[in-house]
């Protein structure tokens, strides 16, 4: 599936509302190490590698000295996009008991709750939730006046249903309390987790960038409120690794976004010290100062956090927030793996 017109579809009615009766925009705060809230200790019993998407050390000189100079060098590719109609699924009846009841009872009203990639989530009331789709969710997401979000993210977006084991972008006329009840089956075939971690996995709707969108439409926006969205959703697969590229990439990325969290240089606050200490809100695990580090033969004066630093120094005071952002968004855009190319 691929969309070749960046134009906005014409949607039958903005206002047509007629599966919810009300959202509530909800400030939240995610934790750094996962973009969506989970049950303490779901996996405890799960140790990640530290060792993904080791680079080479030796290119954190190369070509990335200014912000406004960045090579964009990506060699390798990677492109995985799961694609079933997820509601063919055989239903396990041993699904959760609450979503089981609700699944039983046609018509029944429902609380839902999306999360955006940014800082707020929102919680929605549905008159039908068993029969409410996806493209509905949608466009009363969009429809929200305090998220002030244009048409046109109607296309740029969609619902994902998303855990620690499997995240999976749903399509317009999936019902999400039907691919809720369906969990576990979809994790038995498509996630690499024991039973005991499957049990314990818990979804989340997110209202996320529909993958199948060609990138070059990324570049026509200029609503701010889809380019907040579009990156903090790249900020977050930064920070994950899931965007494989350059180490100097991954320095001049989380130099951006201290400059964009952490305003101008101050000298009297932000030493070497402060970023090692923060180390984990800019750069992802594989590039933190550590086992790694030593491995690359990498001195102190090359460390990751040194060279943090000294990219977040270099950027002028005066260089607007949204001229960084724009900045930040078109490196990842360059990365192959990135949209629909």
């Amino acid at each position: 599936m691929s969309l070749s017109t960046c134009e906005p579809q014409q949607r039958d009615g903005k206002d047509s509302d007629s599966n919810h009766s009300f959202i509530t925009v909800i400030p939240i705060d995610f934790p750094r190490n996962r973009g969506f809230p989970q049950p303490p200790d779901q996996y405890s019993d799960y140790s990640p590698g530290d060792g993904d998407y080791v680079s080479d050390g030796s290119k954190l000189d190369q070509g990335v000295d200014e912000v406004g100079g960045i090579t964009r060098e990506i060699n390798s590719k990677y492109k995985q996009v799961i694609s079933h109609d997820y509601e063919d699924t055989p239903h396990n009846p041993q699904w959760d008991r609450t979503n089981n009841s609700q699944a039983d009872s046609p018509g029944q009203s429902l609380n839902v709750c999306v999360y955006l990639m940014g800082d707020i989530a929102l919680c929605m009331e549905l008159e039908d939730g068993t029969n409410t789709t996806v493209e509905d969710l949608v466009k009363a997401i969009v429809a929200e006046e305090q998220l002030g979000l244009p048409p046109s993210a109607f296309k740029m977006f969609t619902l994902w249903m998303c855990s620690g084991l499997l995240e999976l972008q749903l399509k317009p006329h999936h019902r999400a309390l039907a691919i809720r009840a369906k969990w576990p089956d979809l994790l038995a075939r498509y996630a690499h987790a024991t039973e005991s971690r499957q049990r314990r996995d818990e979804p989340v709707l997110s209202f996320q960038r529909n993958i199948f969108i060609p990138q070059s439409c990324d570049e026509q926006i200029k609503d701010t409120r889809v380019l907040d969205l579009l990156y903090a959703e790249a900020r977050y697969n930064i920070l994950e690794g899931r965007y494989p590229c350059e180490v100097a990439h991954f320095i001049v990325l989380g130099g951006i976004q201290a400059r964009l969290e952490l305003g101008p240089y101050n000298p009297q606050i932000h030493t070497i010290n402060f970023f090692r200490d923060q180390s984990s809100r800019f750069l992802p695990i594989h590039m933190r100062r550590g086992a790694w580090t030593s491995w690359l033969h990498l001195s102190g004066k090359n460390s990751p956090e040194v060279r943090l630093l000294e990219h977040y120094k270099r950027i002028p005071a005066s260089t607007p927030d949204r001229k960084l952002q724009k900045k930040y968004l078109e490196i990842v855009w360059a990365l192959p793996y990135y949209g629909d190319k």
